[in-house]
């Protein structure tokens, strides 16, 4: 037997107008007598203003997509604990930041992050290793390792006005003491 929200649209083509506007109020009738209800998404599958719905009796839930001029309307179940694409593709810890030169505030602002990441023990801050040289004499090295990948990383701050850069450290320069 199907559930309530997967009979909502038989017989029906969401692509019809007209029947999509018969399943836009059917699905409000539900809303209405409180046999559905609407939910905030917790994240975005299709598009930032879709809609999610739970059906109170069973927990399952559905996300709707409206149509407009370019986009079909959709009407399809939710794995509410299912990771994302771009969650599966994430990289872990430090690695998930972009390796990139940066302006002095963004470079104030990672280094805050940074801050935090420490704190939590995610990271921890290393030496420079003294047989590495400094990348310049003007500029500041902070050097981090990610607990769980043990990457190492480096934010190279730059005083005048060139930019500050965060870098992946090669793995042969890896001689380093904790601070």
């Amino acid at each position: 037997m199907q559930s309530l929200f997967e009979s909502l649209p038989n017989g029906l083509t969401l692509s019809n107008y007209d029947d999509w506007l018969s399943f836009d109020a059917r699905l409000s009738e539900l809303v209405r007598t409180g046999q559905a209800r609407r939910v905030q998404a917790l994240r975005v599958l299709h598009m930032p203003d879709e809609e999610w719905y739970v059906d109170p009796s069973t927990g399952e839930v559905y996300v709707y997509v409206k149509p407009d001029d370019k986009i079909l309307p959709k009407w399809e179940p939710v794995d509410v604990f299912a990771q994302s694409e771009k969650e599966r593709n994430r990289e872990p810890g430090l690695s998930a930041i972009p390796v990139k030169k940066m302006n002095c505030s963004e470079a104030a602002s990672l280094k805050e992050i940074l801050k935090v990441l420490v704190r939590h023990g995610v990271a921890e801050v290393l030496d420079r290793p003294n047989t590495i040289p400094a990348v310049s004499p003007e500029s500041a090295e902070t050097w981090y390792r990610d607990i769980q990948t043990k990457a190492v990383f480096r934010l190279v701050e730059s005083t005048g006005d060139e930019s500050s850069r965060w870098e992946k450290v090669p793995p042969n320069q890896e001689e380093w003491t904790i601070q």
